[in-house]
């Protein structure tokens, strides 16, 4: 029995020791850099807007619409990852911010148009 809690208080304490490894660190990106990134992020939903009102208008699907929409807009995504890698951040760190953004984006977009399809239809 005195083995068996042994062990467990260890595991714990072992456990305890990983999240503390694991918390999150403070940015070390600049504000200027950030500032860079929301900018270049507010181009972004800019284009998916635009894209968005145009296709609103035209009679096809919406998932695929929204295909079309996420396409067009994808080059305003390349100067964010441009920035990053100009700050020395892992790509794989990049490549997940990245992705995050595209599927917010398509999630966001999908539903927009969904939406204006519903209210078309009689």
């Amino acid at each position: 029995m005195n083995h068996f809690l042994i062990g467990l208080i260890l595991v714990i304490g072992c456990a305890g020791g990983l999240q503390a490894e694991e918390q999150w660190q403070a940015s070390t990106l600049s504000a200027e850099t950030i500032r860079k990134i929301q900018s270049e992020t507010a181009k972004y939903h800019h284009c998916l807007g635009g894209e968005v009102k145009q296709f609103q208008q035209k009679r096809m699907d919406s998932r695929d619409a929204a295909n079309l929409i996420l396409k067009r807009c994808e080059a305003k995504l390349l100067p964010i990852r441009e920035t990053f890698l100009a700050q020395n951040v892992e790509i794989a760190a990049v490549d997940r911010y990245l992705k995050r953004k595209r599927h917010q984006a398509a999630r966001k977009v999908l539903q927009t148009m969904m939406f204006a399809e519903s209210q078309r239809a009689p």
